[in-house]
């Protein structure tokens, strides 16, 4: 091999240990700052199974940022699994059109300021924070 070869492969090795130091060092907790044990979005209320924690906190991030409040003060007080009878979720916007698909997906019931939001969601968790005047019930609930 040549010379030039041999300073590559060295410069390459250099560069991996060096990224490798970096990404070690950028996992270690701060001296200054204690770790903190990570929280979830929301506190579960006691009747949302374990299964639909994760559209539960899905939904809370959506009212969150909907309506511009942290996530510590959405309160999940149902999840319920149910059909919507079309893609519009069960929200329609004035002057769109939907497919007309049975949408498998949950209705989540929140409180935020002592006010409740509806969360209407497809399967993947893709959502809505639906206004009253919006509303429509589920095809199927289950």
């Amino acid at each position: 091999m040549d010379t030039r070869k041999i300073v590559m492969i060295l410069m390459v090795v250099a560069l991996v240990a060096i990224g490798a130091g970096l990404f070690i060092f950028m996992r270690q907790p701060s001296v200054d700052q204690p770790e903190q044990p990570e929280q979830p979005a929301s506190a579960p209320a006691p009747d949302i199974p374990v299964e639909y924690q994760g559209i539960a906190d899905q939904a809370v991030s959506l009212v969150a940022s909907t309506l511009q409040v942290p996530v510590e003060e959405v309160t999940v007080l149902s999840v319920q699994a149910v059909t919507w009878s079309d893609t519009s979720l069960g929200c329609p916007e004035p002057g769109m059109m939907y497919a007309q698909v049975l949408t498998p997906g949950f209705l989540v019931t929140t409180e935020v300021q002592g006010k409740t939001q509806q969360v209407h969601m497809d399967a993947k968790g893709k959502g809505v924070v639906c206004p009253p005047e919006r509303a429509r019930p589920p095809a199927e609930t289950e």
